[in-house]
Formats: C-alpha cells, sequence, structure tokens
C-alpha cells in the first residue's frame, strides 16, 4: 500500500497535539503476519488493537518487541470474532494469510488453479465471540478502539462486521475491509451483501485501494490483452456528513480526516476541512489544506523520470513489452498484470 502521509508532516498539524495523548484507535481483524500498513503512517499516534485468533500466531506478535515499540499502544488478542457467540473451527491453509473458518471452494479453486495456496494443513478449533461483546463487555480498556477498523479474515468479514453492529453505530468512521466478488470459500458473503449492510448503518462506499484479479490464462498477456474476473479487494467506507445526515463528534470528524488521508482521497479531506462542524480557525484551516496538498502532490519530473526508465526497460526487452506497460499501469491503477513476469 502506498505511504500516503508522513509522520513529521503530521507532526505540523494542528492534531498532532490532539491525538499526542489521545491516540487514534485502530483496530485490526486478522493480524497474521504484523501490523497492517493502513495506518503505520501515524504509529506514534494510534492504539493498535488486533485479533488473530491462531494461538501460536497471537503469541508471536504479543511477543514482538519491535511492534510494541513502534505503536502508542500495540496489543493482540486471540478473539475468534463472527456474528455471534459459539465453536467453530480454524482452517491453516498452505498459504497461511488465506486461513480462514470457512473452507475453499473448490470450484474456483479447481477453476483457477490455486491449490498451492489453499490447501487445509491443519485445523483449530476456537470460541467466536462477536466483537460487540469484547469491545464492551468485557470490560479490556481500549478507550478509542474501533474507530478505524480493518478487516481482513477471508470470507468472515461480513459475520464479523453483524458482531459489531454497536460498535460500527456509535463510534467507528472508517472501514477497510478485504471483500471477494465470488465465493473462494463455500458459503462466504460477497462485495455486495457487505455493502448493503454498512449502508443501511450510515456507511458510504468510497472505493477500492486495491484491486485482484483471476482467470484460467488462456491467453499469453506477452501478446494478448484482455479483462479478467474481480477476485477480491480492499474496499473503503466512510461515515460520511456530506452524503447522509450523519451526527458526528469533535473527535470523530478529526479521525475521519484522518482516514481520508491515509486512504489517499484527498479531496474528500478537502471537503470536510471546510465543513462548520471542524470548528478550524482560519490558520488552521489553511494549514491542513496545505498539509493535505502536500501528500497529494506527485512531482512531474519523478513521473518523467519513471516513463524514461520504463522506455529503457522496454528497449531492452521488447519480447515483454506489453506485460512491462502493463504492470506499469498497474502501479497507478487496478493490477491485471499482477500475475506475469516480465
Amino acid at each position: 500500500m502506498q505511504d500516503y502521509t508522513s509522520v513529521d508532516a503530521f507532526k505540523k498539524t494542528i492534531f498532532d497535539a490532539y491525538f499526542k495523548n489521545d491516540p487514534i484507535g485502530f483496530i485490526d481483524v486478522g493480524a497474521r503476519g504484523g501490523s497492517h500498513s493502513l495506518v503505520e503512517p501515524l504509529h506514534p499516534f494510534v492504539s493498535f488493537l488486533g485479533f488473530e485468533p491462531d494461538p501460536e500466531e497471537c503469541d508471536l506478535l504479543n511477543n514482538n518487541e519491535t511492534l510494541k515499540q513502534y505503536w502508542r499502544e500495540f496489543n493482540i488478542l486471540p478473539h475468534a470474532l463472527g456474528d455471534a457467540h459459539g465453536q467453530k473451527t480454524l482452517n491453516i491453509l498452505s498459504a497461511a494469510t488465506n486461513s480462514s473458518l470457512l473452507t475453499p471452494n473448490p470450484v474456483f479453486i479447481d477453476r483457477y488453479k490455486m491449490t498451492e495456496k489453499w490447501s487445509i494443513t491443519k485445523k483449530i478449533p476456537v470460541e467466536l465471540s462477536p466483537l460487540d461483546h469484547v469491545m464492551y463487555e468485557l470490560s479490556l480498556g481500549f478507550k478509542n478502539s474501533g474507530e478505524i477498523i480493518k478487516l481482513d479474515t477471508q470470507g468472515t468479514e461480513y459475520e464479523i462486521l453483524v458482531g459489531a453492529k454497536k460498535l460500527l453505530s456509535e463510534k467507528t468512521v472508517c472501514i477497510v475491509t478485504e471483500v471477494e466478488f465470488f465465493e473462494i470459500y463455500a458459503g462466504q458473503k460477497l462485495f455486495s451483501d457487505v455493502d448493503v449492510y454498512l449502508r443501511e448503518l450510515g456507511f458510504s462506499f468510497y472505493g477500492f485501494l486495491t484491486l485482484h484479479t483471476r482467470s484460467q490464462k488462456k491467453l499469453n498477456k506477452k501478446t494478448h490483452i484482455g479483462k479478467e474476473r474481480l477476485f477480491y479487494a480492499d474496499a473503503v467506507f466512510f461515515k460520511d456528513p456530506l452524503s447522509k445526515a450523519i451526527s458526528l463528534s469533535d473527535r470523530q470528524y478529526r479521525v475521519l480526516l484522518c482516514s481520508a488521508i491515509l486512504t489517499g482521497f484527498y479531496d474528500f479531506a478537502l471537503e470536510l476541512i471546510t465543513l462548520s462542524a471542524m470548528k478550524l480557525s482560519n490558520t488552521e484551516l489553511i494549514s491542513i489544506k496545505e498539509y493535505i496538498e502536500q501528500q497529494a502532490f506527485v512531482n512531474p519530473e519523478l513521473t518523467k523520470t519513471n516513463l524514461s526508465s520504463l522506455v529503457g526497460k522496454v528497449a531492452n526487452n521488447s519480447a515483454n513489452v506489453n506485460v512491462l506497460l502493463g504492470k506499469f499501469i498497474d502501479e497507478i491503477n487496478f493490477p491485471d498484470f499482477e500475475d506475469c513476469k516480465a
């Protein structure tokens, strides 16, 4: 994911003092492999709360001193999350990041030849809990947790969001969730289901941070082009006071503004700072506007250099012209060439 902002630049804004003593509450559901990059640019101002139901992975993360020192606060809980209490089985797959409470769907695993990364290697019994139960009934003391939520649980994101209805209604202003467009896991909910549910809670879908595709690769991309089927993506949802009659607190406006910048929705961020509800002085308004424009700036000379580099690569590798150009476009758009080697 692109680094859309920087700590040093952020420290020069009015939000430095605001979040220094009361950090942004970020929840990462599906923290296997380490902390997510979404809020890394503001790590000194973030209270990081992760969920990882695999006991070994959970202990590994909690004992990682580098992560503890990196974030303002860092905690990983071993809870498996769902829409209700109950017992389930966590399927550990050959690619550990694909592990899920659901089972891989052989229809698509076989069709798109993905057995290598979607084979079950181990099963772990887990106890499910709704996120609302963890946050409101266990009294764990995570004050602001859930202002921004990231989910990547390989097919059970919808159920987790259903089990977090109170948190989403009362505190959350930004959700970044992995969504699928076909059932890579048997019986899973798809993007349309997630979108409808979140709209009912006042969220607006804004776009995708990533987009991945699949096909049977019947055509050689070195010599042919063609669209592939949408597979999965990271979808961004905001509580948008400009789209719906939503009542947000002063803090929620500030977290929402930070979320818009972190996810690269700079125009939305510039819209937000003009709202009277933001309660910014003229000096603060100018400062934040300059900050947003600084983060959004792309030096034309850098673009020129990158294009020149591409021309050089193409000149020396004529057989892979289509793939090299496709990968270049993928970096600023959505990937259709991510699985190609040049």
